[in-house]
């Protein structure tokens, strides 16, 4: 199969807002900013043929500012910024009864992607349910991970992110920077410390059922990353993973 055209997101979030997005039930953003920023990132990974449902949690700020900014999401071909997807608030308010018009606002909608594309992976993942605390084998794919890094084991490392290279290399294409001697040295400059790794505590997190009982999003409970970290050196510097799991041959691994 041919690579899929290349599309991408634009998010535009203002200050003061918490935002929460996801794609056919699987989580792509979640933030809260206190300035204007407008993230973006490659998406075809993130859609499927045909209906893609998006669905947008909007949480105002607090105090109330005295000017009200918009907040957007685009997806957008590569080739000509052409957007095939634009959602945007407060124009989105309008498509709600008179009484729900006003925030926070949950608002879902969809659009179609009438190309070819790779199935993703986690689709053909079994359905399960398990506890918010997650089970003893998601706990365990988030564990070796979390110990790769804090032993600066760029082997391990890697291996635990072995399916989500793969997976990204179906929709993009192979990346030379994902392989060989030139990443490995990416990843070790990037997990070789000082660093200040924070404990893992399975109480501090929450395993999400998402894509249908087919993935696990892990964050902290706090609403932050699952992992993080801070350099010891270097005050601005920090590392932090939030965590997509899906079973691929029966394991809970990192697709994402």
């Amino acid at each position: 199969m041919a690579l899929p055209t290349p599309h991408y997101y634009l998010i535009k979030h203002p200050p003061g807002f918490v935002a929460s997005i996801t794609v056919n039930d699987i989580p792509i953003y979640r933030r809260f900013s206190d300035y204007h920023q407008a993230p973006n990132g490659p998406f075809n990974h993130w859609m499927l043929p045909g209906v893609n449902v998006v669905h947008l949690v909007l949480v105002q700020p607090v105090p109330e500012p005295s000017r009200v900014y918009g907040f957007s999401m685009q997806v957008l071909r590569f080739s000509d910024d052409a957007p095939i997807f634009t959602m945007s608030f407060p124009e989105l308010l309008k498509l709600h009864p008179v009484e729900e018009q006003e925030l926070p606002v949950a608002h879902q909608t969809a659009f179609e992607f009438n190309e070819e594309s790779p199935r993703p992976i986690w689709l053909d993942a079994p359905v399960t349910d398990f506890p918010p605390e997650g089970t003893p084998e998601q706990q365990q794919a988030v564990y070796d991970f979390w110990d790769a890094f804090r032993r600066g084991d760029v082997d391990d490392f890697m291996k635990a992110l072995e399916p989500k290279v793969t997976e990204l290399e179906r929709f993009y294409g192979p990346n030379p920077g994902n392989s060989g001697a030139s990443a490995r040295a990416d990843v070790a400059s990037s997990i070789v410390g000082p660093w200040d790794l924070r404990p893992l505590d399975f109480k501090d997190l929450l395993f999400e059922r998402r894509g249908g009982g087919r993935t696990a999003y892990v964050t902290h409970k706090d609403g932050g990353p699952a992992l993080l970290a801070r350099h010891k050196s270097d005050p601005e510097r920090s590392w932090e993973a939030t965590l997509h799991l899906t079973q691929i041959g029966g394991r809970w691994r990192i697709f994402h």
